[in-house]
């Protein structure tokens, strides 16, 4: 699963021909003894595709999260404040192992699984060339071994490239088919963010509906028995107001943002406004920078033209 994980990071394994049938692994207690990357993404993708390579059990955590929190709302239905201080502690240990490993591997950070790959790899090169091979560290040279039948691979693509190209077209119709490109799709949001946008939201609201089950805001009806809201207290009434609002911002903005994630990545699109708004400094300056360095070139560019003659 490490290893299908790295061919999708490499946007390989989608095909037979794009996978590794045959590799040679440290054997290793627990490992799976199955080689073939394309079977064990066709029988098991839907557990670890979302994620990093080194978090493919994450999903696991996922259920456990999801089970937690309708146990709670089963056992402790009785009292509901109790009920929701136990969710809200469940969410923020979610959060704070979502902020800490940040699992899924969105195709916005395909690039760092890469590169974070091929410097373990470099390490486990270097550490063999100084030590024994039973010395180095066994997720290192996992690594290596991974790295280079993933390089053994995209050679022998690029082989069967290079012959494709090679070949006469015989007719229009192949050249035309040749000529097809796919649009490419842009994706910038980030799932880890999204990830964390969420389950803070899920904190917020939890915060808020104990609040209301504090019992703050009502008082007990003298001839029905019942809970109303205290409309006598002016600010009794104002803090309620408030906090009623926060809490519908928070849930409709969750859904919005939710909403605009969903058609981002199914459209492969986001508006030029949108990245204003969701970009951090850090973006806004790596943007800005980029600008610069592009109409630096187009500047050369014209330059380079203009004394050609051109």
């Amino acid at each position: 699963m490490k290893l299908d994980q790295l061919l999708r990071a490499h946007d390989l394994g989608e095909a037979r021909s794009e996978a590794v049938d045959n590799i040679q692994l440290r054997p290793r207690k627990c490992r799976s003894r199955t080689k073939a990357t394309y079977d064990i993404r066709k029988k098991y993708h839907k557990l670890y595709y979302h994620f990093k390579p080194g978090k493919v059990y994450w999903m696991l955590l996922v259920l456990i999260r999801k089970a937690g929190l309708s146990i709670f709302a089963l056992l402790f239905r009785r009292n509901v404040s109790f009920m929701l201080s136990c969710c809200l502690l469940l969410l923020f240990m979610c959060y704070v192992l979502q902020v800490r490993h940040r699992p899924y591997m969105s195709s916005i950070e395909k690039d760092s699984v890469k590169e974070e790959h091929r410097l373990k790899a470099h390490e486990a090169e270097l550490q063999l060339h100084e030590n024994n091979m039973d010395d180095i560290d066994k997720d290192l040279f996992m690594h290596l071994q991974m790295n280079r039948a993933i390089t053994q691979l995209q050679e022998n693509l690029e082989k069967k490239r290079n012959k494709q190209r090679n070949k006469v077209v015989r007719s229009l119709s192949m050249a035309a088919a040749r000529q097809k490109t796919t649009a490419t799709k842009d994706y910038y949001f980030d799932y880890n963010t999204v990830e964390q946008v969420l389950i803070a939201c899920a904190i917020f609201l939890c915060l808020i509906a104990i609040m209301f089950e504090s019992g703050q805001f009502y008082i007990t009806d003298p001839e029905t028995g019942l809970q109303i809201l205290n409309e006598e207290d002016s600010e009794v009434k104002g803090f309620y107001s408030a906090v009623l609002a926060f809490g519908g911002i928070v849930l409709i903005g969750s859904l919005v943002y939710y909403g605009i994630v969903f058609m981002a990545e199914v459209v492969g699109h986001v508006p030029g406004f949108l990245r204003k708004l969701c970009a951090s400094k850090k973006s806004r300056q790596m943007k800005k920078n980029e600008d610069e360095e592009d109409d630096l070139g187009k500047f050369w560019k014209t330059c380079f033209l203009y004394f050609c003659g051109k």
